[in-house]
């Protein structure tokens, strides 16, 4: 369960770390908070959805973890804990009591479930923009197709009512205007289970940079290049193609 996902075997969660740690010096508490990410993962194997079905074992384990992971994360930087002998302290005292992991997994979770919104309300504005208009005012087909994208029916309304698969359909759509990169981000960002592209982490300034990997979020960094990324989307629109 606490093994790395085979995609990101050069990166070790924080949270393993300490667990790893814990087996060592205090076997029962590591036992409880074990179990706690084993019943996690059990619930998202009965309750969520990942990729348009349900949770499998392994991928409900990683991301039980990952989610986790963040929500520590996300602890941490709201009480502005960053040197590493601090954080060790605050991380022992979070994983010595209730409700361990599983309070972790709460913030976690509260995050994730924000994002597939808030990714979808900036396209929306990015694609809204008076600039833009103006510059297709004269490709009016492209803007009819922008609009039946985001608008028939509302893209936000879809991604309240999780019909995520009709998101995605409409975000391939509007490749005709916006990176093909950016929109492959988009539609694993404004998804059931939210997952980090890597692409991100590549940029989009070259062409030919093409980078479709995943992983779960587990960190604070990898939510603020997802919010530089569609708070800038505009820099991501075709507009001379």
């Amino acid at each position: 369960m606490l093994a790395a996902p085979e995609q990101e075997t050069d990166f070790v969660p924080e949270l393993k770390r300490h667990l790893d740690r814990l087996q060592w010096e205090d076997a029962s508490t590591f036992h409880i908070r074990l179990g706690e990410l084993v019943h996690l993962a059990n619930v998202l194997i009965a309750g969520a959805r990942f990729k348009g079905s349900r949770f499998e074992g392994k991928d409900a384990a990683h991301a039980a973890l990952a989610c986790a992971n963040l929500g520590l994360d996300l602890l941490l930087m709201q009480q502005g804990i960053t040197r590493p002998a601090d954080r060790q302290d605050v991380i022992e005292s979070l994983l010595a009591q209730e409700p361990g992991v599983i309070g972790l997994f709460r913030l976690g979770w509260q995050a994730l479930q924000s994002l597939p919104l808030r990714c979808g309300q900036a396209l929306v504005e990015t694609l809204h923009e008076p600039a833009l208009r103006v510059r297709l005012s004269r490709r009016a087909w492209i803007l009819g197709e922008i609009d039946s994208a985001i608008s028939d029916p509302d893209l936000r309304g879809l991604i309240r009512k999780a019909e995520f698969e009709d998101v995605s359909d409409n975000l391939h759509l509007l490749s005709l205007i916006l990176d093909l990169r950016a929109c492959r981000c988009l539609q694993v960002l404004i998804t059931d289970w939210p997952q980090y592209p890597v692409q991100l982490d590549v940029g989009f300034t070259h062409a030919k940079l093409d980078n479709r990997e995943v992983r779960f979020i587990s960190t604070t960094r990898q939510l603020d290049r997802i919010v530089q990324f569609v708070e800038r989307l505009d820099e991501c629109l075709r507009l001379d193609s």
